[in-house]
């Protein structure tokens, strides 16, 4: 990396849609390369005579008539904000001096953040993948792997900011994800001195939306609805020739065919419990995958919820804490039970009195019936959201109050 280039900067007042001008100083970082910052509302207006661009703000303008609303600033204060922006800048002197003189890339920051977050900040599998895809789609499409960090300049981050939300296809939500993951592949090169500044810390971030103060709850009937779409949202395997580029691929015979629409039909039902039994307890979805028979206390009518199994978690990977990190008991409402119930079917109590008497080590839950399927997260016309968190939604208004607690009448 080069020695560190004279730092200079300069105010200028810019004129916003939405509110009053403000002050906007534009300056040199240490490292080369240009960036701005708003400083604040701007209480000014133009000097009698004109001046240079780069002659101090109070040259340039004046303070405007009136009293001054608080916040605002006069030219003189705002040249004394960039006065001590430059003066923080200079002293990074020394520090940028000695920073890592190769040119690092942007390839390189990527694999080091990946490294670090997943070996040093041990996040989820799930939440690593999400990473993962982010950059190859978003980031090494807009910025190539083989740029220098030294050339990515606040301006040109907060274009691509400016790109991502005109894009239509993309969500406000996910703009703001976008750019979390690209501030902190900036931010952990920073933190290897492979640059001195991070040049995503002053593009300002996407306010997060406002929350409506209301959230989705389904109804009874509406529960009822996507559970009888997943219970009848399949179709017999006939048996026969498969047919694939023209040529016969396999052959299903009658036998197996027969095997095949009885594990569909099982998991169906499965699929149509889960939908149930997630909207009278509120569990997540990876809740539901990890639940145990050892989970469930009839005696207490509790549910305990002490792992999560992500479905987007890599295939064979360890169950992990729920997802707040808190193991927690939710109530087992008659509902909920009557959901498990109809699933076993004539295994029911045979399951039932065993795990009551905790006589041997307790099965998965999905185990009677295979592996809980993606069905639970379609939706019911007009239910306006996903239906795994419209499930826990209707949990706080239909599983509490059918819930029964043995041990409050204790009190």
């Amino acid at each position: 990396m080069s020695r560190a280039r004279r730092i200079t900067g300069h105010l200028v007042v810019e004129e916003r849609k939405d509110g009053p001008r403000v002050w906007v100083a534009k300056y040199m970082r240490t490292e080369g390369t240009p960036t701005r910052k708003v400083l604040g509302p701007a209480w000014a207006k133009p000097a009698r005579t004109a001046s240079d661009r780069g002659a101090p703000a109070s040259k340039r303008w004046r303070s405007a008539d009136g009293p001054k609303p608080a916040g605002h600033l006069t030219p003189r204060e705002a040249q004394e904000r960039l006065d001590e922006i430059l003066s923080a800048e200079r002293a990074k002197h020394g520090a940028a001096v000695r920073m890592d003189r190769r040119d690092h890339t942007f390839g390189e920051a990527v694999t080091a953040y990946l490294w670090h977050v997943e070996h040093v900040k041990k996040i989820a599998p799930s939440t690593l993948n999400h990473y993962r895809s982010i950059i190859r789609a978003r980031l090494l499409v807009a910025f190539d792997e083989h740029v220098p960090l030294a050339r990515l300049s606040a301006t040109r981050i907060e274009g691509y900011r400016d790109e991502l939300l005109a894009e239509d296809a993309i969500s406000r939500s996910s703009t703001r994800q976008v750019m979390n993951v690209l501030g902190g592949i900036l931010k952990r090169a920073q933190m290897q001195r492979w640059i001195a500044h991070n040049p995503a810390a002053n593009v300002e971030r996407i306010p997060v939306p406002k929350l409506s103060g209301d959230f989705n709850v389904l109804t009874p009937a509406q529960i009822e609805a996507v559970a009888r779409a997943a219970d009848g949202g399949w179709t017999p395997v006939a048996a026969g020739d498969r047919i694939a580029d023209g040529r016969r691929a396999t052959r299903v015979s009658d036998s197996h065919a027969q095997d095949l629409t009885r594990q569909r039909r099982a998991d169906a039902i499965l699929s149509a419990a889960a939908i149930r039994f997630a909207a009278y307890t509120g569990l997540r979805l990876g809740e539901l995958r990890a639940l145990r028979w050892r989970d469930v206390v009839w005696a207490d009518s509790l549910v305990h919820v002490r792992l999560n199994a992500p479905s987007s978690a890599p295939a064979g990977s360890a169950e992990r804490r729920p997802k707040s990190q808190v193991v927690r008991s939710v109530p087992l409402a008659d509902e909920a039970a009557k959901a498990i119930e109809g699933s076993l079917g004539a295994n029911f109590t045979r399951v039932r009195t065993t795990m009551s008497s905790q006589a041997q080590p307790a099965p998965s839950l999905t185990a009677s019936a295979g592996a809980m399927r993606s069905t639970a997260r379609s939706s019911p016309p007009g239910s306006g959201s996903s239906a795994p968190r419209a499930m826990r939604s209707s949990f706080t208004t239909y599983g509490t109050p059918s819930a029964r607690w043995p041990f409050a009448s204790r009190r």
